[in-house]
């Protein structure tokens, strides 16, 4: 329970974020199984998506306080509810940086090599 301006935001229950760790962590073992990726990339993968999951519902965790503290409570559940949609895309965007930084560094990612036309 976080107290900002007068207002009481319960964090714990309604912003806990593990609705967004489960459904990050089926949507990257589905694609890092479902893809020719060598094991060591998709265990990568996998360890990061919880991670990014809890950064990604700290950097909405932070607005959305301070709209509750500092706005109406409408408002504030609009936003809250919109950030969430936000914030899956942003994790899987990020989850793709991951991947392309891989790739940058030149490590192997995929389990064969294609030919670059």
């Amino acid at each position: 329970m976080l107290i900002i301006n007068g207002e009481q935001v319960a964090v714990g229950e309604a912003c806990n974020g593990m609705r967004l760790v489960f459904a990050l962590t089926l949507v990257v073992y589905a694609f890092a199984f479902g893809s020719p990726l060598k094991p060591g990339t998709r265990l990568v993968l996998l360890v990061l998506s919880p991670l990014i999951a809890i950064l990604c519902n700290v950097i909405r965790l932070v607005p959305t306080s301070l709209i509750f503290g500092h706005g109406n409570p409408a408002m504030a559940e609009r936003f809250h509810d919109l950030a969430g949609w936000v914030m899956l895309g942003a994790a899987l965007l990020m989850l793709g940086g991951v991947l392309r930084l891989i790739r940058w560094l030149e490590f192997p990612v995929m389990s064969f090599r294609l030919v670059s036309q």
